[in-house]
């Protein structure tokens, strides 16, 4: 194979390990993060400190993915380097791992910045000085490491200090993705959460409807949904009971509680937020 050619091969190796280091550590602090939020809740923080279990889902999908890409790749680059197949003083070594080092650390910048600036904006300090330190490690593990890699010149011996922080780094995302795996709700539970929601979205929009055809004739509540016209196109079956004055009912079936079902999503129907498994019904006004 050409010298052309290695190069290709080993600039596609480095990009993607770059790519697959991103989604790795970024998303293993992610985890991270949300696991500070659910267990020290910052109420007052809507944006940074409440806990978001879509996220969550995200974040592990991602470092699960990615953690094999990176390892297989940086086993094939560490091959390579071993076998003479790349060189170590190449200039395409050097300039790719100053790309990742140059990535990593404007990442981790930006990380610190925003983790600031949320507390600076009266974010709680207990979860600033758990993400702090969270970012602070992953940040100063993974750049110590591409610093110590980048002045090494001898691949041939086995290297100790690159297999401890292989080990540390494996410890480290497997811990991670347990307690990331506890906290997270799971498919069966986000399945029956994602019903509630729906049921939660078309009463939303019937009590608009509700209200417009309340205000469209002279203050007096329709006798049933068919009267509303977008009743037709719900797609969870709702049922309508008037009661007195301006108060009337809506009631379907709820896969959870009220209680179990409150999760990132739920919030803006807080003020509703009084159900229970089963048959029920919200009062409106």
């Amino acid at each position: 194979m050409s010298q052309k050619d290695q190069s290709a091969k080993y600039t596609f190796f480095y990009l993607l390990s770059l790519v697959s280091l991103f989604f790795m550590a970024f998303f293993s602090g992610g985890i991270w993060f949300q696991l500070i939020n659910k267990y020290i809740p910052d109420t007052l923080n809507y944006y940074g400190g409440r806990f978001e279990s879509g996220f969550l889902n995200f974040a592990i999908a991602a470092v699960l993915v990615a953690t094999p890409i990176y390892f297989l790749l940086m086993n094939w680059i560490k091959k390579g380097l071993r076998s003479g197949e790349l060189n170590s003083d190449s200039e395409l070594r050097k300039w790719l791992t100053y790309l990742i080092i140059f990535a990593t650390s404007a990442t981790s910048i930006g990380w610190l910045i925003g983790i600031i600036s949320t507390y600076l904006d009266g974010g709680m300090t207990s979860q600033f000085v758990f993400k702090a330190m969270t970012a602070l490690i992953i940040s100063i593990g993974t750049l110590t490491y591409y610093v110590y890699d980048i002045k090494k010149e001898s691949f041939e011996n086995k290297d100790k200090i690159g297999l401890t922080y292989f080990i540390v780094a494996i410890v480290l995302i497997i811990t991670t993705l347990v307690f990331g795996f506890v906290a997270a709700d799971g498919p069966a539970k986000n399945r029956m959460l994602r019903h509630d929601r729906q049921v939660l979205n078309e009463m939303d929009s019937l009590s608009y409807e509700i209200g417009f055809f309340y205000q469209e004739n002279d203050g007096e509540l329709p006798d049933n949904l068919t009267e509303v016209n977008r009743y037709s196109d719900n797609k969870v079956e709702i049922s309508y009971k008037k009661l007195e004055g301006k108060k009337y009912e809506l009631c379907s079936e709820f896969e959870m509680s009220s209680e179990e079902s409150k999760d990132d999503n739920m919030r803006r129907y807080e003020n509703k937020m009084n159900f229970e498994a089963g048959y029920s019904c919200i009062e409106f006004e």
